[in-house]
């Protein structure tokens, strides 16, 4: 994980998993699902999912700025 990234995971008190969005400091959403409940590798994988399209969001707003400039 990059100091960048948005989500971790962490271990809930059940021993199941939650993606876990460090800028709300809250459980992570994707549409109307909370990403918790889930196994160590779901919870791993949907982590890496969401820093991607977060990493690519910025990346795209970054260049937009860049280019209006």
């Amino acid at each position: 994980m990059s100091t960048q990234d948005r989500y971790d995971v962490i271990m809930d008190p059940t021993d199941t998993w939650t993606v876990w969005d460090l800028v709300n400091d809250e459980p992570a959403m994707f549409g109307e699902h909370v990403l918790a409940g889930l196994t160590q590798a779901e919870a791993h994988a949907a982590r890496d999912v969401m820093n991607d399209a977060w990493r690519r969001l910025r990346q795209n707003a970054l260049q937009k700025h860049i280019d209006a400039a």
